[in-house]
């Protein structure tokens, strides 16, 4: 059964009550790629007694395992969202989405399909040391391996335990699920539409702070985006794997959030004037530029350098940037200021 009417036992665990009559802040979790809810104890342990946490629970697993597991991100948007949208209707709560690794698209997905709907929006998502959705993990394609080199892979990056992956038998029962799990992220592609409403925090490995698949989040919102240094050096950074984000980090970050009750939390990357700083950036960097609103990039003498350059000088100086793909498609000097101007209010 489909939408928020769905009895929230099977798709939904509550780690642990708030010790308060009301909790502050709700936070919903989304476990890594073929793991359940338990994966998330110890995070949910780690938070204020007056912040209520629960997991959410795909089909394919523990008692849902009945129900087909999905396999792209649409599906995956289609179960939950509209569950979350009741649940959280319900509690009246301020409520944000927490994701773990890959699956820190997924709750990224799911704050922008609440935004779409305007029933509830989160006050923030969290990304526990996964890729942006810029980047996602289009260049994996575990999900088509074989199930000898699947099981290898899966125990390599610490995926699945070797409890699981070593015993073909038992691994034959969680085959599918896993697989269903990889394509969701693999198969993901952004369409660039950024979250409007919605703040957005990095936990970010320290050893990856600079990489830009983990720290180009501040292109996927128009609110404020903060990377959070973190030490998480017992996961596999570069794999689709089970992060170990401290749970204390975590509930750092949540208990901001709710001391913020709801409200937009302050600071961080934000926008003033718009398009005198896009001009300056623009005629100050492109050798043949004239400044005039039809004025392609490329045929302002543009190129792959400058592009990253005027892209840099942008977000430093207005507070929010295109992508690189934007600039590069050939975009003109007004089409370039009315893609920012909304963000510079």
């Amino acid at each position: 059964m489909s939408g928020g009417r769905a009895d929230p036992q099977t798709w939904l665990s509550r780690h642990r009550r708030s010790g308060q009559d009301a909790a502050r802040l709700v936070v919903y979790t989304v476990p890594p790629i073929g793991a359940s809810p338990a994966v998330h104890r110890d995070l949910a342990g780690a938070a204020d007694d007056d912040i209520d946490v629960y997991s959410v629970r795909l089909p394919g697993r523990e008692i849902r395992r009945d129900e087909a597991p999905l396999a792209s991100m649409a599906e995956c948007v289609a179960d939950l969202a509209p569950r979350l949208a009741s649940h959280s209707a319900h509690l009246r709560q301020p409520f944000a989405l927490v994701g773990d690794c890959a699956t820190s698209l997924l709750a990224y997905e799911l704050a922008r399909a609440l935004e779409r709907t305007g029933e509830v929006v989160p006050v923030a998502t969290v990304a526990m040391v996964g890729r942006s959705p810029y980047f996602g993990y289009r260049d994996s394609q575990s999900h088509l391996a074989p199930t000898d080199r699947l099981r290898e892979e899966v125990t390599t990056s610490g995926l699945m335990p070797p409890e699981i992956t070593g015993d073909p038998d038992v691994f034959a029962m969680f085959e599918a699920t896993v697989r269903a799990d990889l394509a969701v992220y693999e198969t993901y592609r952004w369409d660039e539409q950024q979250l409007q409403q919605v703040p957005v925090f990095a936990l970010v490995p320290v050893d990856l702070a600079q990489d830009p698949r983990f720290t180009t989040w501040r292109e996927a919102t128009r609110q404020q985006t903060r990377l959070i240094p973190i030490d998480a050096s017992a996961r596999t950074a570069a794999q689709i794997t089970t992060a170990i984000t401290p749970p204390a980090e975590l509930a750092k970050v949540l208990a901001e959030l709710r001391d913020a009750g709801g409200d937009p939390i302050q600071g961080g990357s934000g926008s003033s004037t718009c398009r005198a700083q896009v001009v300056a950036a623009w005629t100050s960097l492109l050798p043949e530029a004239r400044g005039t609103d039809d004025e392609h990039f490329l045929e302002a003498g543009g190129d792959s350098l400058l592009a990253v350059r005027l892209r840099n000088t942008l977000r430093d100086q207005v507070g929010r940037a295109p992508s690189l793909e934007l600039i590069l498609r050939g975009t003109t000097l007004a089409a370039l200021v009315a893609h920012l101007d909304r963000e510079c209010a």
